[in-house]
């Protein structure tokens, strides 16, 4: 059989058009492969042979623009050759995305969304978000799905974004909420909701873990699942802190009685000891290396 035929570079030339071919898959039945003996005959069965299935090959011939050079010098569709921008960002969602085409990708598809006028093209670019994080499923891709998400929450996906930001532990780890944020670095765009979000969520679980180790402390049991929030909650002093001032919201969520102490820096230093305690209690249960070391 002839092999695969590879078009030269000159093909992808403003002069000639670029050649591909166009597979027709026409199913028929599909009778049982015959068996194929390795000294039965020098020459190899078709594809029609072994399937049943008959193959089509038609030329057809496709505007230049569709086709560039790759990396290796060998032709390869560009995104209007795609014929599809949800397509094209996947294909391209790969580490070293520069920030500005990712953008201009996510316009893509959202100008796409709007000229179908269904809400498809948005959910999917949600999905795609989380297939890039996911680190056991996934890309594993953790700067792009947070980038993804921080230009959705920019072009006016907000409720969206902060109704997903919850999943990120679980596609992730508890420590993208904190680097969400750091993407978050638009002058013109109010993020405070988003911190917010990510302050509640901290707080919320280091609650409930401080709660079941009290629990078990006092039944005399293990605790039983505790989440990884506190070995990567902020710790006062640590970088988060300085940047985000992490600590201090996570604080005023956890002890609410603060907020109104007349003096407030004797009352911070109580309750910030007092998360230290906490986070120090969760992570020695936890036995993180960190601890142990």
């Amino acid at each position: 059989m002839e092999g695969p035929r590879h078009f030269p570079a000159s093909q992808l030339s403003r002069t000639q058009s670029a050649q591909s071919v166009h597979a027709l898959i026409t199913n028929q039945s599909r009778p049982v492969a015959r068996q194929i003996r390795p000294d039965a005959a020098t020459t190899m069965p078709t594809l029609t042979e072994l399937t049943g299935i008959s193959i089509h090959l038609q030329p057809y011939h496709a505007d230049e623009s569709c086709f560039r050079l790759g990396e290796n010098g060998h032709a390869e569709l560009t995104a209007e050759g795609l014929g599809d921008a949800l397509l094209a960002l996947f294909d391209k969602l790969v580490r070293g995305l520069d920030d500005a085409r990712l953008r201009d990708f996510v316009d893509d598809v959202l100008a796409e969304a709007r000229e179908t006028g269904g809400p498809a093209g948005v959910k999917n670019l949600f999905v795609l978000a989380f297939q890039t994080r996911w680190c056991r499923g996934g890309k594993g891709e953790r700067k792009l799905a947070l980038q993804l998400l921080a230009v959705l929450y920019e072009r006016g996906y907000r409720e969206a974004v902060l109704a997903v930001t919850e999943l990120l532990p679980s596609y992730g780890y508890w420590k993208d909420l904190l680097l969400l944020l750091l993407e978050c670095k638009r002058a013109d765009v109010d993020y405070t909701p988003l911190h917010s979000k990510v302050w509640c969520l901290f707080a919320r679980q280091l609650k409930a873990d401080a709660e079941e180790l009290e629990a078990a402390r006092r039944e005399g049991r293990q605790p039983r699942g505790l989440s990884l929030a506190a070995k990567f909650a902020p710790s006062e002093g640590g970088q988060y802190s300085r940047g985000l001032k992490a600590d201090k919201q996570i604080c005023r969520l956890l002890y609410p009685g603060l907020v109104g102490v007349a003096d407030k820096e004797t009352a911070w230093g109580y309750w910030r000891a007092k998360y230290r305690r906490m986070l120090s209690s969760l992570r020695r249960a936890l036995a993180l290396p960190e601890v142990l070391m």
